[in-house]
C-alpha cells in the first residue's frame, strides 16, 4: 500500500512540474510560429491525456515541439497563412504517420549511431541552456523556447544575448541565480543522501517561490522603493489571457477546412509534418532511452501510430502539430516520474491550470521557467557521459563533434542529418585504413592486406612500404585479401624489385589460388632475398 502511495505521490509531483514548464513552452511555440494563442496548449493537453493515454511508453511526454516551429512557419506560409487548411494538412499527417508506424518506420532508428544520439543530448542541453540567458537576465517578454539558431528578423542565439546583456534586471538575474544555486544544492545534496525526492519538490516549491517574489517585488520595491534594485518588468511575467469557461475556448478554436483535400500544397505540408514529426519522435525516443534510469525499451512504431491519432485529434479542434518533447520527457524522468500517469496527470493539470487558475502563472516570471529549463539541460549534458565520448577514438569523436556543433547552428534534423553523413565518412575511412596494416618490433616488420584491396589504396600501401627501414625482415601477408587491384601488386613487385638496393629479406605470404598467383611467384623466384610461404 505504501508502495503505491509512494508511486501515485512521484507521479503527480513530475505531473505538476512538467505541467508548470509545458504551458509556457506552449504558448510560446503558438506565438513563434504565428499561431492561435490556444493552439500550442491544447496540442499539450491532447498530447498528455490522449496520447499520453494510448501510449505504452512510461516517460515520454508527447507536445507541441519547438524543433517544429520553422516548418509551422514555413507551412503556413506555403498555404497562404490560412491555419484552417494548416489542419486539414495536419489531419492527413496524422493519417500518415499511422501509416508509418504500422509498416514499422522504427527500424530507422537503427541506422542511428550512439554518438549521434549523443550528440543530440548534449547539443539539446547547451541550446536549453543558451536560449534562457535572455530570459534569465529579464530583457525578453516572448518565452518562446525555440530550438532554432536563427530567427527573423536576422537575429540568431549569440545576438539574442548581447541584446539582452545591454539591457539586463537586476531583479530577475537575483531570482533566476537563486533558483539555481537551490536546485544545485539540492541536487548535491540528494545524491549523497539518495533522496532525490528534495529535487522534485523543490521545482514546484521553486514556482510558489516565484509568486512569492512577485507579491516581495511589488510590495517592497514598486510600492516602498527598498534597495534601490530595479524591479521585474511587468512584461517578464508569463501572460495568459482569462479564458471566461470551457465553451468560451471551444469557440475560440478553429477547425479543418476539408476542402484542402484538393490542394497540392495541403499534401505536400502533410508530407512535411508526417515525416519530421516522425523522425523527431524515433529520434527523441532513442535519446529518452539513453538517460532512462530503469533502463526499459520503447515501442517505437506504436508510438508512431499513437502520435498520428493525437495529431489527428490536435486537427479536429485546432491544435498544433505534436512529438515526442524532449525537454518535457527529461524533466518527466528528472522529477521522478514512475509510471505514465504522470504523462496523463500532466495534459490534466494543464487543462485544470489554464481554465481554472491562469492568475497563478500570471504571477510566476519568465526568469523562474529559464532557470528550471537551465537546470534541466545541465542534467542533459550530464546524461550523455560526455567524458567518455571525448575519450573515444577520434571517428566516434568527429560525428560527436559535428553533430553538436550542427544542431547548434541549425536545427535538430538537420544536424542530426549531418552528424550521420559524417560519421558514414568516417566510417568508411575507418574501413579503408583497417584494411591495410604495418606492425614493427625492432627491425622485423608484418605488412597485411586485408579483404578488399583497390586502386585508391595505392598512396596508403607506398607510403606504407617506403617507411619500412634498409636492413630490415618484412613479411607480406595477402593471405587475408579477398581482393586485390592489379595497382596494388605493381606496388608489390617494385618493393620487391628495389629490395636488393635496400638490403631487405622478404617473405611473401598469399593465397595460392589468387589470380595473380602466377605473377607474383615469377617476380620473386628472381630475387635469392625474397621466400615464398
Amino acid at each position: 500500500m505504501n508502495k503505491k502511495i509512494n508511486i501515485a505521490f512521484d507521479n503527480c509531483l513530475s505531473a505538476l512540474i512538467v505541467s508548470l514548464v509545458s504551458i509556457p513552452l506552449c504558448i510560446g511555440l503558438a506565438i513563434g510560429s504565428n499561431a492561435p494563442l490556444y493552439s500550442g496548449i491544447i496540442a499539450g493537453i491532447i498530447g498528455g491525456i490522449i496520447v499520453g493515454s494510448l501510449s505504452k511508453n512510461k516517460f515520454i511526454v508527447t507536445a507541441p515541439a519547438s524543433g517544429l516551429s520553422i516548418i509551422i512557419v514555413l507551412s503556413l506560409s506555403l498555404l497562404g497563412g490560412n491555419f484552417r487548411l494548416f489542419l486539414c494538412a495536419l489531419l492527413l499527417a496524422g493519417v500518415f504517420q499511422i501509416i508509418l508506424g504500422i509498416v514499422k518506420f522504427k527500424t530507422i532508428a537503427y541506422f542511428f549511431p550512439n554518438t549521434i544520439i549523443k550528440g543530440m543530448l548534449v547539443a539539446i542541453g547547451i541550446i536549453m541552456i543558451l536560449k534562457q540567458i535572455p530570459f534569465l537576465l529579464g530583457s525578453v517578454s516572448t518565452f518562446e523556447g525555440s530550438e532554432e539558431f536563427t530567427h527573423p528578423p536576422l537575429s540568431n542565439t549569440f545576438t539574442d544575448i548581447v541584446k539582452a546583456s545591454q539591457n539586463i534586471s537586476m531583479s530577475s538575474i537575483i531570482l533566476g541565480m537563486t533558483v539555481l544555486v537551490l536546485l544545485f544544492g539540492i541536487e548535491v545534496l540528494g545524491n549523497k543522501e539518495k533522496q532525490k525526492r528534495k529535487l522534485i519538490i523543490s521545482i514546484f516549491v521553486i514556482s510558489i517561490l516565484g509568486i512569492l517574489i512577485f507579491i516581495i517585488n511589488d510590495l517592497m520595491i514598486n510600492k516602498l522603493n527598498l534597495f534601490h534594485i530595479q524591479p521585474i518588468n511587468p512584461q517578464d511575467y508569463l501572460t495568459i489571457p482569462p479564458l471566461g469557461n470551457l465553451s468560451t475556448l471551444l469557440h475560440m478554436l478553429p477547425y479543418p477546412d476539408f476542402s484542402g483535400i484538393y490542394n497540392i500544397h495541403v499534401w505536400q505540408v502533410a508530407l512535411i509534418i508526417g515525416l519530421s514529426t516522425s523522425l523527431e519522435t524515433i529520434l527523441t525516443i532513442e535519446a529518452i532511452d539513453k538517460i532512462d534510469i530503469y533502463k526499459q525499451t520503447n515501442s517505437n512504431h506504436r508510438e508512431l501510430i499513437v502520435q498520428g491519432i493525437g495529431n489527428i485529434c490536435c486537427a479536429i479542434i485546432g491544435g498544433l502539430p505534436l512529438t515526442v518533447d524532449i525537454v518535457r520527457s527529461s524533466a518527466n524522468i528528472y522529477a521522478g516520474a514512475r509510471t505514465k500517469y504522470s504523462t496523463i496527470l500532466n495534459g490534466l493539470f494543464m487543462f485544470l491550470f489554464i481554465v481554472f487558475l491562469p492568475s497563478f502563472f500570471n504571477k510566476i516570471p519568465f526568469t523562474i521557467f529559464a532557470a528550471v529549463l537551465m537546470f534541466i539541460g545541465y542534467k542533459l549534458i550530464r546524461s550523455s557521459k560526455l567524458k567518455m565520448e571525448i575519450s573515444k577514438d577520434y571517428y566516434h569523436i568527429i560525428p560527436f563533434i559535428v553533430t553538436i556543433i550542427s544542431i547548434l547552428l541549425s536545427n535538430l534534423i538537420i544536424g542530426i542529418a549531418l552528424g550521420v553523413v559524417t560519421s558514414i565518412i568516417c566510417l568508411c575511412l575507418s574501413n579503408f585504413r583497417a584494411n591495410i596494416s604495418i606492425i614493427s618490433e625492432n627491425n622485423n616488420y608484418l605488412f597485411q592486406l586485408r579483404k578488399d584491396v583497390s586502386f585508391l589504396h595505392k598512396p596508403l600501401v607506398r607510403s606504407n612500404l617506403e617507411s619500412i627501414p634498409n636492413g630490415a625482415f618484412v613479411i607480406i601477408d595477402t593471405f587475408q585479401c579477398d581482393f586485390m587491384d592489379l595497382d596494388i601488386l605493381e606496388e608489390i613487385e617494385e618493393f620487391i624489385e628495389q629490395s636488393d638496393a635496400k638490403n631487405l629479406q622478404i617473405e611473401i605470404r598469399y593465397n595460392a589460388f589468387d589470380k595473380y598467383y602466377k605473377r607474383l611467384t615469377a617476380c620473386c623466384n628472381k630475387k635469392s632475398n625474397v621466400h615464398i610461404n
